[in-house]
């Protein structure tokens, strides 16, 4: 009996060991999850989308930024060196400074759209877009939220150029093109215009973060994160 119950003692040490050894080797194990991957992911693009609509959200966000600045639309940019040229470059100037102003007033709205993409994420799309290229996290969401974005992003701008005086700016700088003499009548939709402009600036900012989160280290800001990239970092090598 003695024997019997040393005998099963030992199995049950050995049965522990290997499943405290397992739960050790679990915990230590530098490749993630399927699970940690996706959570990795959606992390990473949280963050990022959060900060570019924070960056580009505040007042003069557009205009003070260069890399995303809204441009007179090239569609109508005779109208701007006719009137420029016939002293109405205070009308231009202040038509870019709204066009910009209204953007960011209207690129909140995007973050909403942009989780409901973030929350979509598959296993199998968290795992291409960490192994994948250096912008395939933008990819993927550039890929899943244009198109919704686009269509419930437009009725917004519309609804700020016209609070915000801009559609007003647009009719006084059309109607004194139209007033100088042998001038074609010009047109453009400002709000497609301002809604696709807003868009390239969100996702070049998106980019942006995405390259600091793969690049930079202190910018991993959970233990996840830091899982998730450092396994991306080692199948680079």
């Amino acid at each position: 009996m003695k024997k019997v119950i040393f005998i099963l003692l030992v199995i049950t040490s050995i049965t522990a060991c290997d499943v405290f050894n397992k739960i050790t080797e679990t915990l230590n194990d530098p490749t993630p999850t399927a699970a940690e991957m996706a959570d990795g992911l959606k992390s990473a693009l949280t963050v990022g989308s959060e900060n570019a609509v924070g960056l580009l959200g505040k007042e003069n966000g557009f205009l003070d930024d260069n890399s995303v600045k809204i441009p007179f639309p090239q569609e109508i940019i005779k109208v701007k060196n006719t009137l420029d040229a016939a002293g109405f470059s205070n009308l231009t100037n202040k038509f870019v400074s709204e066009l910009n102003r209204g953007a960011s007033l209207a690129v909140k709205e995007a973050l909403p759209i942009f989780k409901n993409a973030i929350t979509a994420m598959t296993f199998e799309d968290a795992k291409n877009i960490l192994l994948g290229e250096r912008n395939a996290a933008t990819t993927y969401f550039k890929t899943k939220t244009t198109k919704s974005l686009y269509n419930a992003f437009k009725p917004k701008v519309s609804t700020v150029l016209e609070k915000y005086g801009i559609n007003t700016a647009y009719t006084k700088m059309m109607d004194a093109y139209n007033s100088i003499p042998f001038t074609e009548k010009m047109n453009t939709d400002l709000p497609d215009y301002v809604t696709n402009k807003a868009m390239d600036g969100l996702f070049k900012k998106i980019t942006l973060e995405e390259a600091q989160i793969r690049d930079n280290i202190g910018s991993r800001v959970n233990d996840v994160l830091k899982k998730v990239f450092a396994y991306a970092d080692s199948q680079k090598k």
